[in-house]
């Protein structure tokens, strides 16, 4: 599972919309459909928010190897 399939399925798993998840980590909506749909990737102070929203670390929504499901 790559890194745009990750964010879609935890976004939707707890519920979220984009903008709702845009909210939660201070970014735009529009930063949150770039990352689901066009594989765009995350600064390191992003991405450690996007894992805290989440519940995870980091390292696990970058890894295209790790699961999340």
């Amino acid at each position: 599972m790559n890194f745009s399939q990750k964010i879609y399925f935890l976004r939707t798993k707890r519920g979220l919309t984009q903008k709702e998840l845009a909210t939660l980590t201070g970014l735009t909506q529009g930063v949150i459909a770039k990352y689901e749909t066009k594989g765009t990737r995350p600064s390191g102070d992003t991405l450690i928010k996007l894992a805290k929203v989440f519940g995870i670390k980091p390292e696990i929504l970058i890894d295209d190897e790790r699961s999340v499901s």
